[in-house]
């Protein structure tokens, strides 16, 4: 059930109620200031699939709703082109264009959408990115609206206008990023290029086996979602990518650099020890002052259950991590630098979202690293550092 109300002096006052089409309900809601029409989005557990990918709603009832396939219909294929099934791409028609999950179609990945008054009609504009072009529909009766290409400046004109807005309070997600970038103002650029200093990694892991019976080779990878996306971005501004959206931990990084190195400790790590803290320190930091401040890079590996498996018939075992340990850091802005090393091993521990981590009695760190020398666009391999000095007793740790 849709139920559109207004608040007058602190009260819910009903307006109108209708019922949705939906078999579970829509994703999202977009609603006219007016009350006087409502935009719903997708299907809860089958986004882009159904009759009422968009669907539009007025007091009376249901003016009109759409499947992806109506106004967004695939590509026709071309001699050169393939359909085979990929369970990210899609066997559909779609293939290539955004991804597919078991049970959703994410058309509206890198889509910016907002209702807006053109010309005396109030509209509902979608930006589909992996299309380059904007989708508008008439609230009065939900028609598909022709696009011309002076609306369509219109509407480039107000998508700039409201993301602006949302980037000066911070608020930019990495859609509306993205739609500057497919604009190209040259003064917008600067906006997508601070992603790519984000100073807040993530840590993941990866397993990997280069044969069915072979034993999996196991890493710990460290990376930002907003270097990420920004890489994806500008590489489309530059005409160096597709509409293929996102890149995942992908090594393909144009604008910053990967580093890949092994940790070697002076014991293997058994389930619980602790943390694995690292940090890329610039190398104009003397190393013995790498905790005065925050590293900009830093990975920081659980070693409580986060450890590598394998596939035994239909068993799946955990393994034991060794005294040599991989890691990758992604998007590593280009530059000289040094690892530091730190196995907080025994309690206190660290808190979780503690980046410095002074190692204390019963820890374990590293006092040298070699000169990691990081450019940009290149993967660097081969670091190897010790992490097998005993940390002194009564040392205090940075919470």
């Amino acid at each position: 059930m849709l139920i559109v109300s207004s608040i007058q002096n602190h009260r819910t006052n009903e307006l109108w109620r209708t019922a949705l089409s939906n078999w579970a309900s829509p994703i999202e809601v977009c609603v006219w200031n007016e009350g006087t029409a409502v935009v719903t989005l997708d299907n809860w557990g089958g986004v882009g699939y159904g009759l009422d990918v968009v669907a539009i709603y007025g007091p009376e009832g249901q003016r009109a709703k759409y499947a992806l396939e109506e106004f967004a219909p695939p590509p026709k294929p071309t001699s050169s082109s393939t359909q085979g099934f990929s369970p990210l791409m899609g066997f559909d028609g779609y293939g290539g264009k955004f991804t597919h999950s078991t049970s959703s179609r994410h058309w509206r990945t890198y889509s910016i959408y907002f209702l807006y008054r053109d010309a005396g009609q109030v509209l509902f504009c979608l930006w589909l990115d992996w299309d380059s072009r904007w989708v508008a529909w008439r609230m009065s009766d939900g028609k598909l609206v022709g696009g011309t290409a002076d609306q369509a400046k219109r509407f480039n004109i107000e998508g700039r206008r409201r993301v602006l807005k949302l980037a000066a309070n911070d608020d930019a997600l990495s859609a509306a990023l993205n739609f500057l970038g497919r604009l190209r103002y040259k003064q917008d650029r600067p906006l997508i290029e601070a992603w790519l200093r984000d100073n807040e990694f993530f840590t993941g892991s990866t397993t990997a086996y280069s044969s069915p019976k072979s034993r999996p080779t196991f890493c710990y990878n460290a990376y930002s979602s907003k270097r990420q996306e920004a890489e994806h971005m500008l590489a489309c501004w530059d005409g160096l990518a597709t509409n293929i959206s996102g890149m995942g931990n992908s090594e393909t990084y144009r604008y910053l650099g990967t580093v890949k190195g092994r940790i070697t400790l002076t014991i293997a790590p058994k389930n619980g020890d602790g943390t694995l803290r690292l940090c890329l320190i610039p190398s104009a930091v003397p190393l013995e002052k790498w905790s005065e401040t925050r590293p900009e890079h830093y990975l920081i590996a659980d070693l409580h259950g986060n450890y590598p498996v394998e596939f035994d018939g239909q068993e799946i075992k955990d393994l034991p991590l060794t005294r040599t340990i991989d890691f990758v850091f992604y998007g590593v802005t280009p530059g000289n630098y040094r690892l530091k090393a730190v196995w907080n091993k025994t309690p206190p521990l660290a808190k979780p979202e503690a980046i410095v981590c002074l190692p204390h009695s019963g820890d374990y760190e590293s006092i040298s690293s070699p000169l990691i020398s990081v450019k940009q666009g290149k993967v660097l391999e081969g670091v190897q550092v010790q992490c097998t000095r005993s940390a002194g007793e009564g040392r205090e740790r940075v919470p």
